[in-house]
Formats: structure tokens, C-alpha cells, sequence
């Protein structure tokens, strides 16, 4: 199985960086952010049917896969929008490593925004070669 992309965070190597990020520091320990890592798995559509037909607990009943953007014109897309729509994704564990602070999420979104504002930022998003896709699926668990 083949993968196509795996980003992770990587603190001290980015713009975002606890290092380079006052706002930051004081808010979030650095022993912590540097044990912090999300892998995020882009999979094509036949390798979620071979994940899951492999396993065997499950028979896919239905799959649909989506743009979260298309069909919306893209002067309505912003650099915020995509910002929060990551905050949501990812708040639920950022919370479970760091604990509960809306500073803390108020800080990520901030830098999420301040990066997808770049002159490509939010258009690389968009224009992806494996975009950001939402999956739907619909099992039964195989007795």
C-alpha cells in the first residue's frame, strides 16, 4: 500500500515554531509541544476499501467522498474559513494533549490563518494535487 503524504508537526523547524513563536511561549511547555505529533494519512479511495476489507470487522456499505469546498466559489473560500474548519478537525486532540485553553486554540487558528494569508496559502489548499477530501462511510460490523 502506497502512501501519498504524511505531514506532521515539527516544532522548531517552521515559521510556527516554539522557538520562533513568543505568543506561545509561557502559554504551552515545550516538553510537551515537542511530544505533540499528528500524522495526518491521505489515502487514496481503493486503499480505505483495502484497509477495511483486510481487517474484516467491517463491510462497507456505502463510501462518499467530498470536497469540503466544491461547488463554493472560491471569493467565498478564505484563509479564516479554512482556519476554523481546522480548528474543529483538530481541537479535540490538541485539547486531550495540552488541556482545555482557549488561548491556546485561539493561537492556533491565528497562526493557521496568518499561514493560509501567504500569497499560495489557502489556493495550495484548494489546488492540491490529493486535496483535502471529507469521507462518509457506512458499515456493518461482520459478525
Amino acid at each position: 500500500m502506497e502512501t501519498k503524504q504524511v505531514l506532521h508537526m515539527n516544532p522548531g523547524q517552521s515559521e510556527t515554531s516554539y522557538a520562533r513563536n513568543s505568543t506561545v511561549q509561557g502559554i504551552i511547555d515545550k516538553e510537551k509541544l515537542d511530544s505533540f505529533y499528528i500524522p495526518i494519512y491521505t489515502p487514496l479511495e481503493n486503499e480505505v476499501n483495502e484497509i477495511i476489507e483486510e481487517e474484516g470487522s467491517f463491510k462497507i456499505n456505502k463510501m462518499l467522498m467530498r470536497h469540503p469546498f466544491h461547488g463554493i466559489d472560491d471569493s467565498l473560500v478564505s484563509p479564516k474559513m479554512i482556519a476554523l474548519a481546522l480548528r474543529a478537525v483538530f481541537e479535540s486532540t490538541i485539547v486531550l494533549h495540552f488541556g482545555p485553553s482557549e488561548e491556546i486554540m485561539d493561537e492556533f487558528t491565528r497562526i493557521l490563518e496568518r499561514n493560509f494569508s501567504s500569497k499560495s496559502g489557502w489556493r495550495a489548499v484548494l489546488d492540491a494535487e490529493y486535496p483535502v477530501v471529507l469521507l462518509s462511510l457506512s458499515l456493518t460490523r461482520v459478525i
